[in-house]
């Protein structure tokens, strides 16, 4: 090691440095010819460029299209440029010398900041605008357009999420669409008190500097009119996490890079990247302004924001951190259109959702007493319950089902969205492992071949012995699947025989919940997220790893939740084809075992119709996007879901029979109703397999 040298350490500048260095630098910056606005992020390498940074060609303009951050891409402040010039050029012709741009910015304290110049002209014709689609009233939630007019002219945005002062609970949409305290706006609510249009740089980022710069927020906080119709979550993302709260304290450049998402209102699901930090974008009258994020597209393909997306969440989308995924962290309030006359690529402008927070005094609301809608994730949850409904064979039990037709999918989701939260043995109602098998132990797959064979002891015995097996290091849970399916049928026959129609509902709803699980193949095996047994890079290990910590980790919500959201509606048509005119066709059952054994089929054949091992595989091969998936078990899918569909029916019509119900009670009941009999842990009570009697098999 040359002891002396005087090579700066990059890799070692945090993002206060970047700021710094940026803050002394920018106004020298913007006036050099062509500089158009700065950021700080990573250096971009081109994607040609080899890892050793020799090359033999000429390396040509860097562009935000042809390059990409990697690995050991350096801290850096980013100058975006509408013109690329050889450095051969400057003091000649119309560029002076003092126009160059330098490579490295030298600090007082010692410290050297690279510069990453990009090539990124502003487009400045504005994209081509879509209608705003119509809006279900009774369906409110995240995500959704809303339209005002003023002064004759109409105003398009995105309604972002629910927010409350602990008293009142507000829609999150941009200021310039709710207008002044006391509007109305479309009708959803009420403009309220609580807006933001910019706030000092240094004020919500102290002490990071950042004089004579504001961040830009321009958002409104809408008092909706009844909280009922309203679902806490975003339109095809779902029930979001916790807040993504952002600070000065833990706000880093690890954010350079990360996978987001978010529903725009006028260009529907939207997935992408945050590229940049803190993007200095315009400067009036001596004072600059900024976005807290620079947000680009995923995968090389470009981000297809559009005029009316203002206003959207943008949530993480992470499959490698259960507890960041959809935890909302930035407000998109513009967009800006960058590019080359090859090439123009669309970012989104977004801000801190925490400042927004913050500066309001207000928090994000989760909610529990607000409707929730589709969220294998939720969409496939609903639509197994709704596809059922047309499948039974019951005249009068078809009407009921009809007529609660809207509050099957929020009933099937209760499992997830509620029953989680309130009963500490739910979690492991939802699954089973039956194909693990281990030296000396056979699966509960082979030890259970028949209905007469399924035992309560026997699976009890089974997850003693695999639990205390030396590559067992993380315990297996004790999945009880169709023993919870068998205790809800059980449960739904006594709530029929007291002609509770109400319950009835409840119950059924329930149910299709766990028939969804059955019938995905992920929810049946000890691959449920990826090979246990295999390290992230595929060298197999003798101990089994954590949950999604083996290869292919992240294929479980790649498949059933983000697969399934975005192709629902290829799905739905695809499922009804083979529905339609139809009944399920099956026969009926009597007991609990008879329940059991139709949730244990339904397993195995989902298990058979999709291999786990195969779909592992193939997503840890590469084949991540919903894309690739849809494309590779389109099939399989469809026929998945319509096996669940028709078990369910059959389940719901083996319950039903036999009843005296007046036609008169088969109404729509109350969506407020369910929920509070649902909310009693008493109803459907969920039961660790230690506690299940044995009479759940009669």
């Amino acid at each position: 090691m040359d002891y002396l040298s005087s090579e700066h350490h990059y890799a070692y500048l945090s993002l206060a440095d970047l700021l710094l260095a940026r803050e002394q630098f920018h106004a020298h910056l913007v006036h050099k010819r062509h500089v158009i606005g700065t950021a700080v992020g990573r250096y971009l390498i081109r994607h040609d460029d080899p890892p050793n940074g020799e090359r033999t060609t000429p390396k040509g303009a860097r562009t935000l299209e042809n390059s990409e951050v990697r690995e050991y891409s350096w801290p850096c402040v980013l100058v975006f440029v509408d013109r690329w010039v050889d450095e051969s050029e400057f003091g000649k012709g119309e560029l002076a010398t003092s126009d160059y741009v330098p490579k490295t910015i030298y600090m007082p304290d010692g410290k050297a900041v690279p510069v990453c110049l990009v090539l990124a002209p502003r487009v400045l014709t504005p994209p081509d605008t879509r209608p705003a689609p119509e809006v279900d009233a009774e369906q409110l939630q995240g995500g959704l357009p809303i339209v005002t007019a003023t002064q004759g002219a109409e105003y398009r945005a995105t309604i972002g999420c629910l927010l409350t002062d602990g008293h009142k609970i507000y829609a999150l949409t941009p200021r310039h669409v709710a207008g002044a305290a006391g509007e109305a706006v479309g009708s959803i609510g009420t403009s309220s008190v609580y807006q933001l249009s910019r706030v000092p740089f240094e004020s919500v980022y102290a002490p990071w500097p950042g004089k004579h710069a504001f961040v830009n927020l321009d958002v409104a906080l809408v008092e909706i009119d009844d909280v009922t119709k309203w679902s806490s979550g975003i339109e095809s993302i779902g029930p979001i996490g916790p807040l993504a709260a952002l600070s000065t304290y833990n706000l880093s450049l690890n954010l350079i890079g990360c996978p987001v998402r978010a529903h725009g209102g006028a260009s529907g699901p939207l997935t992408g990247r945050i590229a940049a930090l803190f993007y200095r974008y315009k400067s009036v009258g001596g004072f600059d302004y900024m976005a807290d994020f620079l947000i680009g597209g995923r995968e090389q393909a470009p981000l297809p924001t559009l005029p009316g997306d203002s206003g959207a969440v943008w949530v993480v989308d992470s499959d490698d951190d259960e507890y960041a995924r959809n935890q909302p962290i930035a407000v998109q309030w513009g967009g800006t259109v960058l590019g080359t006359s090859e090439r123009q690529t669309t970012f989104a402008l977004a801000s801190n959702l925490s400042t927004i927070c913050r500066e309001l005094n207000v928090d994000l609301y989760r909610g529990s007493s607000v409707a929730a809608f589709e969220y294998w994730g939720p969409i496939g949850h609903a639509r197994i319950a709704e596809f059922a409904s047309l499948l039974v064979e019951d005249e009068h039990l078809a009407t009921l089902l009809q007529n609660n037709f809207s509050n099957l999918g929020t009933l099937a989701n209760f499992p997830d969205t509620l029953f989680k939260s309130m009963r500490p043995d739910e979690r492991e109602n939802h699954y089973a492992d039956v194909d693990l098998a281990r030296p000396g132990i056979r699966s509960l797959a082979d030890q259970t071949p028949s209905p007469q064979s399924i035992s309560l002891q026997v699976w009890r015995t089974y997850y003693g012995q695999i639990n205390a097996h030396p590559t067992t290091a993380n315990k297996v849970n004790l999945g009880l699947l169709p023993f919870r399916v068998a205790q809800v049928f059980n449960d739904l026959k006594r709530i029929v025989a007291n002609g509770d129609t109400e319950k009835i509902v409840a119950a059924m709803g329930i149910l299709a919940h766990y028939v969804g699980d059955a019938c995905q193949p992920l929810h049946s095996s000890y691959l449920s997220d990826g090979d246990p047994f295999r390290t992230k890079l595929g060298a197999p290990v003798q101990t089994m790893l954590g949950h999604g910590k083996g290869f292919g980790g992240g294929v479980h919500s790649a498949y059933e939740s983000t697969m399934i959201r975005d192709k629902s509606g290829p799905l739905s048509t695809g499922v009804h084809a083979k529905i339609d005119g139809q009944t399920h066709g099956l026969g009926r059952i009597d007991t609990g075992r008879q329940a059991a054994w139709a949730a244990l089929e339904l397993m195995q054949r989902s298990r058979a119709g999709i291999d786990p091992m195969a779909l592992v595989n193939f997503y840890g091969a590469g084949n991540k996007s919903s894309t690739k998936l849809w494309n590779k078990y389109r099939t399989q899918t469809i026929d998945r879901m319509v096996d669940g569909s028709r078990v369910l029916a059959m389940l719901w019509d083996s319950a039903w029979r036999d009843n005296h119900i007046p036609v008169q009670q088969l109404n729509a009941k109350t969506p407020a109703r369910l929920k509070t009999i649902c909310s009693n842990t008493n109803f459907l009570e969920s039961l660790a397999l230690g506690n299940v009697p044995d009479e759940v098999l009669d």
